[in-house]
């Protein structure tokens, strides 16, 4: 910021300008307190929100795992009597 410097013997001037600079740069300080203000206000606003994870889907539930065990052990006697017969 820049500061008038002017100086008039009689009228006093100079205490003029520097009131002037003062109330500006009071002004400047004003606008960004305010604008930090804002922004901190934006950022608990965003940290306050609650996360909630959305539910697990059903079909994590299922018994898979049993379901591909049945599978397996079905192909593996469909091959053993395949074989079987193939020996016989």
């Amino acid at each position: 910021m820049h500061i008038f410097y002017h100086h008039c013997v009689y009228c006093g001037h100079f205490k003029f300008f520097l009131y002037f600079a003062a109330f500006l740069m009071m002004q400047a300080q004003e606008e960004l307190e305010e604008k930090r203000l804002a922004e901190q206000k934006a950022e608990e606003a965003e940290l306050s929100k609650k996360f909630k994870a959305s539910p697990a889907p059903a079909h994590i539930y299922l018994p898979l795992y049993d379901e591909i065990a049945e599978q397996q052990e079905t192909k593996r006697r469909v091959n053993h009597k395949y074989r079987e017969e193939i020996l016989r």
